[in-house]
Order: structure tokens, then sequence, then C-alpha cells
């Protein structure tokens, strides 16, 4: 190798070198270069004339009785320093310019020897690399900022709507997107490209069989399950494993594209409310699908977003009062004492009041009649679109897969309820 290439290379490493403190992982990793070679060059630029005073410059002033070793095995650093002047763990940061957005300390011990007028102290350090991977709480950030900024522009649509003071209810409850299952185990095959298919066709679907009831709003509860897990250990929220399709990253970053586009198709019907419920299996997860939606939409006059963190959501329209919940955690027989506790005015102005949960994947009515039906509350356990996961099928449970959707008429209550049923996947 010619003496001019050799120096190229050398003042590639001491510039590396130089502008990573004196980090020889760092800067062999900056420049793609094996550490082992890395160091082979830079001992020989240490002995080269061209930069050898430019290596002494950058030296910190070490006084001639400081020995300091800086070891980087992996991920991992050692460093120690032996001196009469560096005493502490925060001289020793200091004078060997660690870099603490770097570096997590790890422990630290200080040892010390000789006569009280001449004695000397060591300070060894371990350090570790910071984990830089980004986190379910970056990845809602980055999202949030980017949105705000970056928001798509929804021009605003004048609805050409009769006043026939209806509205739509969609309900597609406990999707459990991102469950794998397989059909010899289960009954059917389900993966987060089976939920998208079946959940858009449903939206489909109920979109078409709503458009007749010229609705003047469209109510569209999100979450109750809508993730099958909570985290990237494939749990719950009460730290149940789960059977899971990909990766945790993808799994949400899907999610929240179907429902947006759920959400557009919809919305050139009438404006469109979106109610966040949290459920047992995603309970942070969905608020996070929330966070993304309202950021999403906040632009747009004709998408709003309820994502208040309260583990029931209530809505009303006309003489109608709808409360939202999973069910999965309230008592038994408290849904209509909870609601008029914690919406009295609501309960007060209304007379069709209905409660709508999940959770057991199967329809069901029950109801609450306590003077005339005028004045009873009915709770609907509204069904899912999942295939039945390995654990339920062992135990027996299944039932129809299916979505639906509700007509609410301000004066005369609940005029439809409409059914969408994924038959196709049923084969």
């Amino acid at each position: 190798m010619s003496d001019i290439l050799k120096n190229q290379k050398q003042k590639k490493v001491v510039e590396a070198f130089l502008n990573y403190n004196r980090n020889k992982f760092k800067a062999a990793e900056s420049i793609g270069m094996p550490r082992t070679t890395f160091r082979r060059f830079l001992d020989k630029a240490f002995n080269n004339p061209v930069f050898k005073d430019l290596l002494k410059s950058n030296t910190p002033d070490l006084n001639k009785d400081t020995k300091v070793e800086d070891i980087n095995i992996g991920p991992n650093r050692q460093v120690i320093t032996s001196s009469h002047k560096i005493r502490t763990l925060k001289e020793l940061i200091h004078y060997c310019k660690i870099d603490l957005n770097i570096w997590d300390i790890k422990k630290h011990v200080i040892n010390s020897w000789g006569s009280a007028t001449n004695k000397s102290f060591q300070v060894k350090v371990w350090l570790s690399e910071k984990d830089n991977k980004l986190t379910i709480e970056d990845i809602k950030k980055e999202f949030k900022d980017y949105s705000t900024k970056y928001s798509p522009v929804y021009k605003d649509i004048k609805y050409d709507i009769a006043k026939t003071g209806n509205a739509a209810e969609i309900a597609i409850h406990d999707l459990h997107f991102g469950s794998l299952c397989w059909s010899k185990e289960t009954g059917a095959n389900y993966d987060i490209k089976i939920a998208e298919e079946m959940f858009m066709d449903a939206v489909y679907d109920l979109y078409n069989k709503i458009k007749p009831f010229s609705p003047e709003e469209i109510i569209f509860p999100i979450g109750s399950d809508f993730f099958n897990v909570n985290s990237k250990l494939n749990i719950t929220a009460n730290n149940t494993y789960q059977d899971e399709d990909c990766r945790w990253q993808k799994t949400f970053i899907y999610g929240r594209r179907m429902v947006v586009s759920g959400v557009d198709v919809l919305s050139k019907l009438a404006p469109v409310k979106l109610v966040v419920i949290p459920g047992n299996h995603d309970e942070e997860r969905s608020f996070y699908l929330g966070d993304s939606l309202e950021s999403w939409y906040r632009l747009s006059k004709n998408v709003t977003v309820d994502n208040t963190p309260t583990p029931r959501k209530y809505w009303d329209w006309g003489d109608c009062l709808i409360g939202f919940t999973h069910g999965s955690d309230e008592v038994k027989g408290t849904l209509p004492i909870i609601m008029a506790t914690e919406v009295p005015k609501m309960w007060s102005v209304s007379k069709f009041r209905e409660w709508h949960t999940g959770h057991l994947h199967h329809k069901a009515t029950k109801s609450y009649d306590y003077a005339t039906e005028q004045n009873g509350i009915r709770e609907r356990i509204l069904p899912s679109l999942a295939s039945t996961d390995s654990w339920h099928k062992k135990k027996g449970y299944s039932g129809l897969r299916s979505a639906e959707a509700y007509i609410w008429n301000k004066k005369s209550g609940n005029e439809a309820r409409l059914s969408h049923y994924p038959l196709k996947y049923d084969k």
C-alpha cells in the first residue's frame, strides 16, 4: 500500500477517533471498519509524524502519573483511572469525556492506597451502551408530532341528507387484530391479512345497508379488544400470552391504517364520531390508537374522535342513550345503575336506553325493566368477526361470526338492526 493511501486510511481513522471522543468502538462502527483493523491503523497513526501532533493536541491533559485504561467489549465498556488527582466517579467522567447520553453507568469502585500525604486512587466504572430502540411511547409521540404537522387535509363535505332524524351505529367489536389461528386447530384461519379483508368487507356491506336510512350521523366505537395483545411481549393487559401473527410494530401500523380506510369510507355518507373503548386485551394499545386517530383527523370537520381515558363512553341521540363498554370489568347487573349515576342528565331526558358490550364474542340481549318498557334498559352483547383461537376452542366457546349496524331515530328509538356475516371465510 502506498504512503499516500496509508495516510488517507490513517486520517480517516484519526478523524473518527477524535469525533467520537476517543471511543474506539463507536469510531470503528461509524466508518464501518472492523475493530482490529481500526486499532492497527490507529496505533500506526500515533507513530506517524503527520498525525502525532494532532493526536497529542487532542489528548486530555493527563498528569504524568495518571494512567487510563478504556476497554470496549461489545456494548459494554470499562474505564479505569490510576492517579493522585482523579478521586471520584464524577471526576473520571469529566476527565475521560464519557457521554452519558450514550452510556449507562452499571457500577463503579474506588480504591486507594499510600500514605495520607501521598495517596493514590484507582477509579473503575463499568458502562453499558444505552438501548436506543424505539418504544411504543416513542412511536406514539413520533406519530403524533408528525401527524400534527402533516395531518392530511380533508375537504369539508356538504352532506345532502334529508332531516330523517336517523343516526347509524357501526358495531365491529372484538376484532382481535393480530391474532393468529390455524384452521386445523381452531376451525378457521385468522391473521392480519384476513382480519383486514373481513373488516373492510363489513364496512362496505354495512355502509350499503345503512345508506337507505339517510343517517345524519354515524357513531363508530373502536377498541374493545380491537388489538389482540397489549405489548411487544404478546400478552394482554392482564398478562395472558396470545398467539400473534407478526411483529407488534407492524400490527399497530396496519391496524391504524385499516381504521382510517374504514372511517374514510363511512365519512362519505355522514359525519363520523369515533369513540375509543379500552378492552381487557388492549387497554393501553387502544388508547395509543385513539391518540393517533385524533392526530390524524385533527384538521377534518367530518370526523371527531373521543379518546378520553374513561372505561365507558356515552352517546345520546334525541331520546336515545347508548352506553359503550367492553364489559369485562363491571359487576354483573350493575350497568343500569352505572349509567344513571355517571350521566344523570342524559339519563333523565332519555327514553330508549341501551348498553352495548363485547368481550364474550357472541350475541345476546338482556332487559332490565324497572317500571315500564319505556323506562327499561337493554344490554346487547355484540358479536365478533374474529376466529375462535386455540384457548376458546379447547374450552368449547364459539359463536356465529358477524358485525352489525343499528339505526337510531331521535323520537322512535331503534328502527333497525342490520347484520353482516363473513360467510366466505367460513368455508
